[in-house]
């Protein structure tokens, strides 16, 4: 398996370990401002407040 794959594949289970938690919030296609401040796109964002 690739490695791309596999982190693919294990960021799957924790987005969906982490899903139904109420302290998490999970965003898919999350646009952010890069370090020179141009738009780059994250393909998942998880955010849980501990």
């Amino acid at each position: 398996m690739k490695k791309g794959k596999s982190f693919e594949k294990t960021i799957r289970l924790i987005q969906e370990t982490l899903k139904d938690s109420p302290k998490t919030k999970i965003y898919q296609n999350f646009k952010i401002k890069n370090a020179v401040g141009r738009p780059r796109e994250i393909d998942r964002l998880i955010v849980q407040n501990l």
